[in-house]
C-alpha cells in the first residue's frame, strides 16, 4: 500500500477455464476480506466474466468487474458493452 495505487485487481474470483492462472481461485469471501484491507481504493474483480453470470454479490462487493474477454471474445462486442452499460445501470 506503500505505493498508493489507483486500484487492486484480485482475481481469479472463481475458477477459469480458459486459461491457466498462478493462483488458485479466491472467492467472493477474499474480494470482501480484501476491501476492508483496502479501504477506498477501487477493487476490481478479475476473472472471464458474462453478463449472464455475474452475481449481485459479486457486485456488490467489488468496485468494479473486469470483463475484457466477454467483450472482446463476442461477436458483437458493441452490443455487449451496452448490455454491461445497462446491467451497471440497474445496480446503480
Amino acid at each position: 500500500m506503500a505505493a498508493k495505487p489507483d486500484y487492486i485487481a484480485l482475481g481469479p474470483d472463481l475458477p477459469d477455464h480458459a486459461k491457466s492462472m498462478r493462483f488458485a481461485p479466491q472467492g467472493i469471501s477474499k474480494i470482501t476480506e480484501w476491501k476492508k484491507r483496502i479501504g477506498d481504493i477501487p477493487l476490481v474483480a478479475d476473472r472471464r466474466h458474462q453478463v449472464r453470470t455475474v452475481s449481485r454479490d459479486l457486485r456488490r462487493r467489488a468496485d468494479s468487474i473486469a470483463v475484457v474477454s466477454d467483450v472482446t471474445q463476442n461477436a458483437d462486442p458493441d452490443a455487449r458493452v451496452r448490455q454491461w452499460l445497462g446491467l451497471n445501470a440497474e445496480a446503480a
